[in-house]
């Protein structure tokens, strides 16, 4: 059965592949210019390496969306319109590369030819995938083969090699802008993750319209999405089973993959399972929860690098979180003001004890993050800072000295 599953997923990418070589020989028309402002900067392409439409959309779509307000045309590319950006270099001032590996399609031989037009070159990413020997760190290498482990290992590897041909790099948060210095860069940016204006406007339309006069059932939901994230459930699925056992007009609600534990069977009518749902779906789904959590193994690397996706998103239709103290998580909450920061599973435990039981207290701390969170996220407010960066690349010209 998992033989043919893993046929009927590698036909189905190769199909994909198929239709992207023909529907996008030439760059995608991304986003024109919106307004008119005095940049020297005036087009970017964009080589978008990971199209899962979950993370290039925060990394490709949002940073091409901010830079078109800020008067800037952006294209996108894949790995299979290569040939065309490096036979139309001249027509950009920057290149910028989201989680792409030089030995893909050429693209080593694009960004030396950029690199020769004294054209910077920028290496985008949202997550750890430039350090290899942090593999055992990663949930999804954890039930690989030797021969996949050491394929994953290989991928990492050229991560980081791409990440070191480019001259500058830009980043989620301070911890990856600290890991990719060590690993040898110079001169390393944080670009935040943004909220695009889909979500925004849906959740203002939520926000107008939603009710806090619900019934007497307390949703704690978990919006796990990717198969990766046993580990990170398991540091609290013994404070779930107790306040499971302790509540029972509590509700578990799991959007996407998790592994549970025998011991939650005895609560299913408890339990609500969901599949992986689209981002504007998953916004309209947890505007009926009342408590969201985002738990991540501690001590781990990999987890460090995450941004604050899971905070300010759930912000946006005014629900609360608490979260584990990666040091993202930790300068972005205000503990007990607008969300809750978890040191251990003491910590879980209260808090969630402290939202099921205060409906004024998940509304109160609910009202206090979307005031925090939803502005500073939103793309809109972003797109100054954003070309600032991307200029001050360009200007720079001690910014494209080779890093060795």
């Amino acid at each position: 059965m998992n033989v043919i599953k893993w046929l009927v997923r590698e036909i189905h990418r190769s199909s994909e592949k198929f239709l992207l070589k023909i529907l996008y020989k030439k760059p995608v028309a991304f986003y024109s210019k919106t307004a008119e402002y005095n940049s020297k900067l005036k087009k970017v392409a964009i080589v978008d390496g990971c199209p899962d439409n979950r993370s290039d959309r925060y990394r490709v779509d949002n940073i091409a969306k901010m830079l078109s307000l800020r008067g800037i045309t952006v294209d996108k590319y894949f790995y299979f319109n290569l040939a065309y950006l490096q036979e139309h270099l001249n027509d950009y001032d920057l290149l910028i590369i989201f989680r792409a590996q030089h030995t893909e399609n050429n693209l080593g031989s694009v960004i030396d030819c950029f690199k020769s037009k004294n054209i910077p070159v920028a290496f985008d990413t949202d997550d750890l995938i430039f350090c290899p020997e942090i593999l055992d760190d990663i949930a999804m290498t954890e039930d690989l083969s030797l021969d996949r482990k050491e394929r994953f290992f290989n991928g990492l590897s050229l991560y980081r090699d791409t990440m070191l041909k480019c001259d500058v790099v830009t980043v989620t948060t301070e911890f990856l802008k600290q890991k990719a210095c060590s690993a040898g860069m110079k001169d390393v940016f944080v670009i935040k993750n943004t909220i695009d204006e889909k979500q925004y406007n849906l959740a203002q339309k939520i926000n107008k319209n939603r009710s806090f006069a619900r019934n007497d059932r307390i949703k704690i939901c978990y919006l796990s999405g990717t198969a990766t994230h046993n580990k990170d459930f398991k540091s609290i699925e013994k404070v779930i089973l107790k306040l499971l056992h302790e509540y029972k007009n509590l509700e578990f609600h799991i959007v996407g993959h998790l592994e549970l534990a025998d011991e939650f069977e005895k609560y299913k009518k408890q339990i609500k399972r969901k599949k992986y749902m689209n981002y504007l779906s998953l916004l309209k789904y947890s505007s009926k929860m009342d408590i969201n959590i985002a738990p991540l193994e501690m001590n781990n690397p990999y987890n460090e690098g995450k941004s604050e996706i899971k905070i300010f998103e759930a912000a946006l239709v005014k629900l609360p979180s608490v979260v584990s103290s990666t040091s993202t998580y930790s300068k972005c909450i205000t503990n007990e003001a607008n969300g809750f920061v978890a040191q251990n599973a003491d910590d879980w435990y209260k808090y969630l004890k402290m939202l099921i039981d205060s409906k004024q207290l998940r509304m109160s701390v609910g009202q206090k993050a979307y005031e925090d969170f939803a502005e500073n996220f939103y793309l809109k407010n972003n797109a100054a800072e954003t070309l600032s960066v991307f200029e001050g690349i360009y200007k720079d010209k001690e910014l494209l000295k080779t890093h060795e």
